[in-house]
């Protein structure tokens, strides 16, 4: 899980930092494409604060202190992505581009599933029910897919209107055995 959103960061990061552009052909896709890689840089910032919070909740873990995971769970982790998830989806409803919208339903999935999961999981730590921890670790598998999908989608926009890789979306992808 520390691995995914680490690779989730990553790649929304360097996707929204550094790609360049090639060609002439495409110029309103690839206008498009700018414009919403721009405004994921305050999901990048987001995504890279739950990774630091997650390393601590491992090592919190690891030392038997459960009550610090829990508290970093319940007071940094979950509401940074219910923020994360909930600008997803108000960013969402702004794109006018149909290939851009089909590809970012991908990301907004991805975010609502690891939000929801994450508090699930927060509810089996302080339930000790197996049965929630379980069902948390599938929503959280489910968002995992939600972003590799998310990732083979922008390689795809990326390929059909001759925008360059920087290798972050290739990166995610061999991380994910693609």
């Amino acid at each position: 899980m520390k691995k995914g959103l680490r690779i989730a960061t990553t790649v929304v990061l360097l996707t929204a930092v550094v790609f360049s552009l090639v060609g002439c052909a495409n110029l309103g896709k690839k206008k498009a494409f700018i414009e919403y890689t721009s405004s994921l840089q305050g999901d990048a910032e987001k995504l890279q604060s739950v990774s630091e919070a997650m390393e601590s909740v491992n090592k919190d873990v690891n030392k038997g202190n459960l009550t610090g995971a829990k508290a970093a769970l319940q007071s940094k982790i979950n509401p940074a992505l219910v923020e994360l998830s909930n600008n997803a989806a108000t960013r969402h409803s702004g794109i006018t581009d149909p290939e851009i919208s089909k590809m970012d339903t991908y990301y907004v999935n991805y975010t609502k599933h690891m939000s929801d999961g994450m508090a699930m999981l927060l509810d089996g730590i302080n339930t000790t029910d197996q049965a929630k921890l379980n069902a948390a670790m599938t929503e959280m598998n489910t968002a995992m897919l939600q972003l590799q999908e998310y990732a083979n989608e922008m390689q795809s926009f990326m390929n059909r209107y001759g925008i360059k890789d920087d290798g972050s979306v290739a990166a995610f992808q061999q991380a994910f055995g693609n």
